[in-house]
This record gives C-alpha cells, structure tokens and sequence, in this order.
C-alpha cells in the first residue's frame, strides 16, 4: 500500500485553513458568549423592574417640563424663590441625552436578540421606536409642530411597565399573596393609562381649549373621566373626544379583565 500524503505547500496551506477556521470560531463563541450575557442581563433588569419604572419616571419628568417650559411649573418656581429654573436651551440637552440613552438600549437589546428581525417587529420594540420618533424627526428636518406632537408620544414608554405586570413579577413583590400582586396590577395599568390619557388630550386640546390651561388641568379632567365622573370640562376636538371614549373603554376593559381572572 502507498500511503497517500500532500505535497508540503498543500499541508502548510490545509494547516492555514484550519487555524483560520479555529480563529472565527473563537469570535464567534465569544461574541455568542457576549450575546447570551448581555440576554441575561437585560432579563434581570426586566424582572427586577427598576429600569422601566426609572425610565418612565424620566420620560413624564421631560414632558412635564417640555409642557411647562417658559411658564410658572404649578407655582415652583414662585415656592422656591427662582431657583427652580430651566431654559428651552436645558431641556433641548436633557431631551438628547435621554434619546441617546434609550438609542443604546435599543441597539444593545436588538444585539442581544441575535439581530432578529422578529424583535423589530414584536410591540415593546416598535415602541421604543415611537420612543426615538422625535429625534429622528428632527435629524430630517422635519417641523417643529410635528416634532412637538411626536413627542407626546413618548409617554407610551409607560405601556413596558404594563407588559411586565401581565407577564412576570416585580422582584419587589416575589412572596406577596396573589391578592397584593393582582391589585398591584391593576394599580400599574390603571396609572398607565391615567397618565397617558392626560398627556395625549392636553396635547389635542391646549391650543384650542382654554379649560386645559396647563398639565395639571388635563390630569384633573383625565381622573375624572377614567372613574366615571362627569367630566370637570368638555373637549373640544374630534381627536379630544376620541381620546376620552377609547381611554375609558380601555381602562374599563384592563381593569374588569384583572378581576376577572
């Protein structure tokens, strides 16, 4: 028998390939390993809970001041003798500072799902993408009227606080009774809703309402249309009154599915 063997420049060029081949599949391990912790981390701090709720927490904050900037915030400035003050030229740095805060999330949470496509399309996504709306806006050009109403919008970074009382537990909350889970749930979704409800109507109805004066007015009118009391003032635009019936619809809805389960 003749046992068979390559010429020299074949084995040393077979051996090339093989350290080659050794070499990407090193990369892609770690970049495998690198993808599976980040997973894990973001999994945490979705069960944990502190990232969503600190991150609405940022978002009303901004609207709040995006809605009171140039006016007294509820008389705060008067109570604290003029040293809460906050210029258009502050809040434009916050706003970019958030927007590339939540545009690291998204690219860190689009890796972290192994570049789906799927994942760009699943609800919590196309809502940070609603989230980021606003700047791209603005980076195109486009005007400021719309780029104001695109922020509003912002708010439904609310709805992630929702997602997580339906499918798991806050840390915080791991041994409480289902009676105390279930009335925390309700309690989150019904503030959800509560607190975008008072967002979007102000933004329909403060040019042409005078009854929606400022923020704090949308709030009054949005609790007591969400309990079933006789709205405090009517709303004078379509979209206004779209607003309140699907608000109450949903609310109403959310809130008997909870105890009916």
């Amino acid at each position: 028998m003749v046992e068979s063997g390559g010429t020299p420049l074949a084995d040393e060029k077979m051996q090339d390939d093989t350290e080659v081949l050794g070499d990407e599949r090193s990369d892609e391990t770690q970049v495998e390993r690198l993808r599976r912790r980040t997973e894990l981390g973001l999994g945490f701090l979705d069960e944990v809970g502190s990232w969503n709720i600190a991150s609405s927490c940022i978002i009303i904050l901004v609207l709040v001041l995006d809605t009171y900037s140039g006016k007294e915030l509820a008389g705060l400035s008067t109570l604290s003798n003029g040293l809460f003050e906050i210029s258009r030229t502050d809040l434009s740095a916050i706003e970019t500072t958030i927007n590339g805060i939540f545009f690291l999330e998204y690219l860190v949470r689009f890796f972290a799902s192994g570049w789906s496509l799927k994942y760009l399309t699943s609800p919590l996504c196309l809502i940070d993408t609603v989230l980021l709306l606003p700047a791209a806006l603005q980076i195109f050009g486009v005007s400021d009227n719309l780029v104001d109403t695109s922020k509003t919008l912002r708010v439904l970074r609310l709805l992630r606080l929702v997602n997580q009382s339906n499918n798991g537990r806050f840390v915080l909350l791991q041994g409480a009774g289902e009676v105390t889970v279930k009335l925390y749930t309700i309690v989150i979704e019904f503030f959800c809703i509560y607190v975008i409800t008072a967002f979007v109507a102000y933004e329909v109805e403060h040019l042409v309402n005078p009854s929606f004066g400022d923020l704090g007015d949308s709030l009054y009118w949005s609790f007591l249309t969400l309990t079933g009391n006789d709205q405090p003032f009517d709303v004078y635009t379509a979209q206004g009154r779209i607003v309140a019936v699907a608000s109450y619809i949903i609310a109403t809805a959310v809130v008997s599915g909870q105890f009916a389960r």
